[in-house]
């Protein structure tokens, strides 16, 4: 079900290691079978091997049991990334219990709301707040991290499935309200197996996880991946000492987007490959757009940089580029287990990896659903190979007035590629007569400009996109440039938060 794109670039070894489970019990089961003497996580300056872990987590399901949590509960988990994130998932998920996974970031006051609406039977939450919901006086347990402890060890639920549900994530985007999607025991493992096809050196890796585990890019692609692949996974607990951490975890694999993967290629620009530990293999980016000049940049210093893209609905992961230097600006093939088409230009899944469904949420799910197909909103091009090229997203299309529709991700995407272009944010704006123009503001690359001893950035960027101008139809064309001394509002996986935007 893996076609050999993904399969040729891997080493016998490799492949022979890769095995198909379907339950994260199941590969927790594996991980103590498979690696139990090999160390798994660094956290706190402590190092724990796969076995110490296993059997952490069978005590932390012995505390779950003892205050009354049983097979099918919520559990909701408000911690970073670190050791007892992990420990509190595994041991929840494994129970047969959903985990409620509640970004750190969340409003004090729109935790405990949230955990009604969602169902949570028990919240697990980060020493750092203290006993501010227990002040609350809370209609559910609620526990910080270190009083999650027990004597008592529990066995897992003898009873899971690939249908089983395991986990709530948070999605969206970058403009509405959240949705809760509902991740199944066999969505997360398709997600996980999926991510060790197609690259270099997968297995017994060294990672460093930034993105948080509440993202589902964090929770699969750095978390439960290096599990599977009994690779060594260090803790980024706080965003303030990445560069502290980097030279003393020595990571060979990183999970960034991609603001972040230009920042570590910045890094070592400056002060080599040693800054970020000396051992940097490969980094897989995500989330949003990868400008193949990042590509390129990170390949200098023998650093391979594979696109990658999924939504949190497909459990992280549809496709990834495992060869980005044959096919630039593309996010890949699709893999295994899945079905893909196109419908009027826009995405749509089945497939393995796609969620159960927004949770408690019909009205979204009859939305996003379409005869068992899920439409992603995203516009897309696919070649006769197979390789996929991410258009834009329809929510954001821009319709002029002479009909013509306009996707803004096509123009910034375009315009990013050039070294002295941070980012780009392409929107409608007016003319003198208040007729619909495309207008784009741009965050200038002042390192770039800087280098080049450029005394006029408006007039270089202008003569850019004058150059695109002459490249595209007419009703594509940029007729308004603004420039920008500070970088737009982000999300928390850096996507521009379009909406809050000032225009």
């Amino acid at each position: 079900m893996y076609s050999n794109y993904y399969t040729d670039n891997m080493k016998p070894e490799e492949l022979e290691m890769l095995k198909e489970i379907r339950t994260v019990d199941g590969l927790l089961e594996y991980c103590l079978e498979a690696f139990g003497e090999r160390e798994a996580i660094t956290s706190g300056g402590k190092t724990v091997t796969y076995k110490e872990f296993y059997e952490d987590v069978e005590l932390t399901r012995g505390f779950l049991v003892s205050n009354g949590i049983n097979k099918g509960d919520h559990v909701g988990i408000m911690l970073k990334n670190e050791y007892d994130f992990m420990r509190v998932y595994m041991a929840t998920v494994t129970l047969g219990c959903v985990a409620v996974l509640v970004p750190m970031q969340t409003p004090v006051e729109n935790v405990l709301p949230l955990c009604k609406g969602f169902d949570v039977n028990m919240l697990v939450h980060s020493r750092v707040f203290g006993g501010a919901y227990k002040a609350m006086n809370p209609s559910i347990p609620v526990f910080s991290q270190d009083e999650v402890t027990s004597t008592d060890k529990a066995d897992k639920c003898g009873d899971i499935t690939p249908d089983t549900p395991a986990t709530i994530i948070f999605t969206g985007g970058t403009t509405g309200k959240s949705k809760g999607v509902l991740l199944s025991h066999g969505n997360l493992m398709r997600g996980t197996v999926s991510s060790a096809y197609g690259t270099r050196n997968g297995f017994f890796a060294r990672y460093y996880a930034i993105i948080p585990f509440t993202h589902v890019f964090g929770l699969i692609r750095s978390g439960l991946a290096a599990f599977y692949t009994g690779s060594y996974l260090f803790m980024c607990e706080d965003m303030k000492n990445i560069f502290k951490d980097l030279p003393v975890a020595k990571p060979t694999y990183l999970i960034l987007v991609p603001g972040l993967a230009e920042l570590v290629w910045s890094i070592m620009a400056q002060r080599g490959k040693e800054a970020v530990g000396g051992q940097l293999d490969v980094i897989i980016c995500g989330a949003s757009a990868v400008p193949q000049k990042l590509v390129d940049r990170l390949a200098q210093f023998d650093v391979m940089l594979h696109p990658g893209y999924g939504l949190t609905e497909s459990s992280n992961l549809v496709s990834g580029n495992v060869y980005p230097d044959k096919y630039p600006g593309s996010v890949g093939r699709a893999y295994g287990y899945q079905e893909l088409k196109v419908v009027d230009g826009e995405l749509w899944l089945k497939g393995e990896n796609v969620m159960l469904g927004y949770y408690n949420d019909p009205k979204a799910n009859e939305e996003a659903f379409c005869d068992g197909w899920f439409k992603t909103g995203d516009l897309v091009d696919i070649d006769d190979e197979g390789n996929i090229y991410i258009v834009g997203r329809i929510k954001n299309v821009i319709i002029l007035d002479n009909g013509e529709n306009v996707s803004p991700e096509a123009i910034e995407d375009k315009l990013c590629e050039l070294p002295f272009i941070q980012a780009a944010f392409a929107y409608e704006g007016k003319n003198d007569a208040g007729k619909p123009i495309i207008a784009v503001q741009i965050f200038p690359a002042q390192a770039a400009l800087k280098a080049m001893n450029c005394e006029d950035p408006l007039a270089l960027i202008q003569s850019a996109v004058d150059k695109f101008n002459a490249s595209v139809p007419s009703y594509m064309r940029v007729a308004k440039v603004t420039l920008r001394d500070e970088d737009f509002p982000r999300s928390g996986s850096m996507k521009i938060i379009r909406n809050q935007v000032q225009v």
